[in-house]
């Protein structure tokens, strides 16, 4: 099977889209070596592609850079099902989600063209497409997850590693299985987003290894292992993150005092939440709303 993700931009003529690659330098750190670009060009966009088929197996890299509002749709996507990961800015999808950067999301029919809607900016598509053979014991989960540390280190050797030309196809399918793993385990366990979406709901409630443990009947040792590995840090500084990132969205997109946002997100002041928010965001939460008013 021929392995292939493509996307065409839709409302643009085809005289107006062209193919090169001839990619300018300008777009020169966007360039992984895992396969050679190609560059598609349109008035509101541009696409850079870089795309390599192994025994079976589709690796594509897809970066996005959109000079005014503009929507996309997959014209050939040929993998029976595919993981699509967002490294870069976060997409309205036609399946009424929306995948942040840092998530990925599995799509398992193809038959239904992808739709992006996107906004200026630049947008990094990360994409595994598989064949039915691979992925016999695969669960149907269609909902986006986050982007593990494991799973985000092996998508960087894919995309940046530089290997022998000799060795090249072994090594990525011997990648490709290993991420095909790693996919695998983190949907196989459904009990994991079960406890991170407990989390995101109830920041304003005590929330506790202890708690979580008794909850979803997993041992505090092991619950305390699993975000090591899904995040690369502790519980603690875990929670730390989702409250003081959903503050910061809260911030950005209501009028809620930061007495009653503090509130929202679990810190029992705004001077607590104050001086959590600088130290991890390195500004008060202030400039975020002097920020908004300046753009309104």
């Amino acid at each position: 099977m021929n392995l292939s993700l493509e996307f065409k931009v839709i409302d643009v003529p085809s005289q107006l889209i062209k193919l090169t690659y001839d990619i300018p330098t300008y777009y020169s750190k966007h360039i992984c070596p895992f396969a050679r670009p190609f560059l598609m060009t349109s008035p509101p966009a541009d696409i850079l592609y870089q795309q390599k088929a192994v025994n079976g197996y589709m690796i594509n890299n897809t970066t996005f850079f959109v000079r005014q509002p503009a929507s996309f749709c997959t014209a050939k996507a040929e993998a029976e099902m595919a993981f699509y990961c967002m490294l870069t800015g976060n997409a309205c999808m036609n399946i009424n989600k929306r995948l942040h950067q840092g998530q990925y999301i599995l799509i398992n029919d193809n038959s239904i063209p992808l739709l992006l809607n996107l906004e200026p900016g630049i947008y990094e598509l990360h994409q595994y497409g598989y064949t039915k053979t691979h992925l016999i014991n695969l669960t149907k989960a269609t909902y986006p997850r986050t982007i593990f540390i494991q799973l985000l280190q092996a998508i960087n050797e894919v995309k940046f590693t530089r290997i022998d030309s000799s060795l090249t196809e072994i090594w990525l399918e011997t990648k490709l299985r290993e991420i095909l793993i790693l996919f695998l385990d983190d949907h196989l366990s459904p009990q994991k987003e079960e406890y991170l979406d407990f989390i995101s709901n109830n920041l304003d409630k005590e929330i506790s290894i202890s708690k979580l443990a008794k909850m979803y009947y997993i041992s505090e040792s092991t619950l305390r292992r699993s975000f090591i590995k899904k995040f690369g840090i502790p519980f603690s500084l875990y929670l730390q993150k989702v409250r003081l990132e959903k503050g910061e969205e809260l911030l950005a997109h209501t009028n809620k005092h930061i007495h009653e946002i503090a509130l929202q997100v679990g810190y029992r002041s705004a001077a607590a939440f104050t001086h959590a928010f600088k130290q991890h965001f390195g500004y008060t939460p202030s400039i975020i709303r002097e920020r908004n008013a300046i753009v309104n």
